[in-house]
């Protein structure tokens, strides 16, 4: 895609998300977080999600309903699991519940409007060649193992945020799920999700190799950990979110790029006929 389709695509869908996020902050409106611009920080968050999935957009080798779909299914699929587990890990009022599980419905709505922008131009093929799809064995041990991959990280860098007095503090006065049930949420939530989408990210880029993963876990990172947490939460205290801002972008994006390195495969044109998944 051109770069002022790329740009236009970019405002019609931040306009869109602050849309969506203004209607639902009028049918379920949750007290305001006292010292914040919540809409500031609001438009900020909206701005790195379109601002990603504009690049994404300019990068995959799909057009129109296909890309549209891939696309929102990325954000959409990270929100809904962000709004299980703070339903699950986390005390919240009704209307804090019925505002998380209405956020996620502008990844939804904005497909129409995706479908329609991302039309190919008749002279310009994909920029990578596709990468081909493996076999169900391939996928289904790289699932698996980058499922419990995810599963190290996430322990090994809450362990560090843990440790943490203030932190600590803050969890002593909530009510938070066993280790069982978080390892389960985890490996059969959580998990498996990511591991989706980053896969689906691979395919975006098209190519396998450490450039591309560094971009896979970039594009994860900034939609999965900068846009949510940058923003003012009812959930934590502002120490306790920027802790989290640290610990979640940081293990996304090695998570993504771990993700990326393990999932793709060379191209078609570059593999032997005999190559196996």
């Amino acid at each position: 895609m051109k770069t002022p389709s790329i740009m236009r695509m970019t405002c019609f869908t931040w306009v869109m998300f602050m849309a969506v996020d203004f209607v639902v902050g009028v049918l379920f409106p949750m007290k305001q977080i006292a010292g914040h611009n919540v809409l500031a920080w609001s438009s900020g968050a909206n701005a790195i999600v379109a601002v990603s999935v504009g690049f994404l957009a300019s990068s995959a080798p799909w057009r129109r309903l296909q890309l549209a779909l891939a696309l929102s299914a990325v954000p959409l699929a990270i929100q809904v699991v962000n709004v299980i587990e703070g339903v699950i890990f986390l005390k919240v009022d009704t209307v804090i519940l019925w505002s998380l599980a209405a956020s996620p419905l502008k990844y939804a709505l904005i497909v129409p409007l995706w479908a329609a922008i991302f039309r190919p131009a008749a002279d310009s093929p994909p920029r990578y060649p596709v990468l081909p799809t493996r076999t169900i064995g391939g996928m289904l041990w790289r699932f698996v193992l980058c499922d419990f991959i995810y599963l190290i990280i996430y322990f090994v860098a809450g362990i560090f945020v843990i440790s943490l007095p203030f932190v600590r503090d803050f969890y002593a006065t909530q009510t938070m799920p066993s280790l069982g049930q978080v390892v389960a949420l985890q490996l059969l939530l959580r998990g498996p999700v990511f591991v989706g989408v980053c896969a689906l990210l691979a395919r975006m880029m098209g190519r396998p190799g450490l450039f591309a993963a560094v971009t896979v876990g970039l594009s994860f990172t900034l939609i999965s950990g900068v846009a949510p947490l940058i923003q003012p939460s009812p959930f934590f205290p502002d120490p306790v979110r920027w802790v989290h801002f640290c610990e979640v972008t940081g293990s996304n994006l090695l998570f993504g790029i771990v993700v990326a390195l393990i999932w793709p495969k060379r191209p078609a044109a570059e593999l032997p006929e005999s190559a196996a998944a």
